[in-house]
């Protein structure tokens, strides 16, 4: 009984070894080229299954962030004759020439205006370019 164990481990090992040294070529021989696998890890082995898993049931990505309207001022006048309105602006850089804004009463919408090259230090102009604005609107950028 000893013998037949000793033997089978033997058996074993050389198996081993043979497996090991099977895809070597040896002195004579060419290797044929094989493509280079990156070597998998053991958690790879483990949990391969969870990216199946992550194929049929992938993760839900994050909503977008709300980003609230910037205030940038008050309408001070109204010219509807030559459909401009002149914005008493609390921050002035914050827009650039031909950015949309809105304007709003009540909250509701009250125009559609496009902000126009013209400025001054604390005044904004802005062409009308739908709706109708009154004074005392507040003016969002778009």
């Amino acid at each position: 009984m000893k013998m037949s164990l000793c033997r089978m481990v033997v058996v074993l090992a050389l198996t081993g070894l043979l497996v090991a040294c099977g895809g070597k070529a040896t002195q004579g021989q060419q290797a044929s080229p094989e493509p280079t696998k990156p070597p998998v890890s053991l958690s790879q082995k483990l949990f391969g299954w969870t990216s199946f898993l992550g194929k049929i049931f992938p993760k839900k990505s994050k909503p977008p962030v709300a980003v609230p309207p910037q205030l940038l001022g008050q309408i001070r006048q109204v010219n509807l004759e030559n459909q401009f309105v002149l914005i008493d602006a609390s921050i002035s850089n914050a827009a650039e020439p031909g950015d949309a804004l809105v304007s709003i009463a009540d909250q509701k919408e009250t125009a559609i205006l496009r902000l126009s090259s013209l400025r001054s230090s604390t005044f904004l102009i802005a062409d009308i370019a739908s709706g109708t604005p009154s004074v005392g609107d507040r003016v969002y950028k778009r």
